[in-house]
């Protein structure tokens, strides 16, 4: 279908299909793909399990998140497509594939749709957890100056700033 374009609605696509636990101790969800941050943060929660470096924009679906390679904070967590331990495709010829592993694995995690539709994930969970949340302002060149000693200095770093503005906000969290 040379020169077809379509534009595909995930938002009924918006359910949990399972949960569990892999031999290896790996803790999951699988929900659709149309599924938004803040519903799969809401269900992570409800069955005491948290996610590690959810975005900050909580109404975005997960197969969006996924396929731009949306992230989340701190150093030591990469993208959020980095927590997805399986994928399930729909390509062009309607054909279903079920990724789980290798280079297909990465390609699929930000793959900008190229290689189908997502319908579903399996997102790696984690135990519940707590962190303590210090919010600051601080000098927009102060911060600039030292941002890569206050990122290394926390779990989880969240900055922002309006343009022409002297200040920077920070969030900074660590697991209590």
């Amino acid at each position: 279908m040379e020169g077809a374009e379509a534009l595909i609605s995930m938002k009924a696509l918006d359910r949990p299909l399972a949960d569990g636990v892999d031999l290896d101790g790996t803790q999951w969800v699988e929900v659709q793909a149309g599924m938004t941050m803040d519903e799969l943060t809401r269900r992570t929660s409800r069955l005491g399990k948290d996610l590690v470096g959810p975005t900050i924009f909580p109404d975005l679906s997960i197969g969006g998140l996924i396929a731009t390679g949306s992230h989340g904070s701190g150093l030591g967590h990469g993208a959020f497509s980095d927590e997805i331990l399986q994928l399930t495709l729909v390509d062009i010829k309607g054909e279903v594939h079920v990724i789980q592993d290798g280079p297909e694995l990465h390609a699929a995690r930000v793959s900008l749709g190229a290689l189908g539709v997502v319908y579903s994930v399996r997102v790696r969970v984690h135990d519940q957890f707590n962190v303590f949340v210090h919010d600051t302002p601080f000098p927009r060149d102060q911060l600039l100056d030292n941002l890569v000693e206050a990122v290394r200095s926390h779990e989880f770093v969240e900055t922002g700033w309006f343009p022409l503005r002297p200040t920077m906000w920070v969030k900074a969290m660590d697991r209590t």
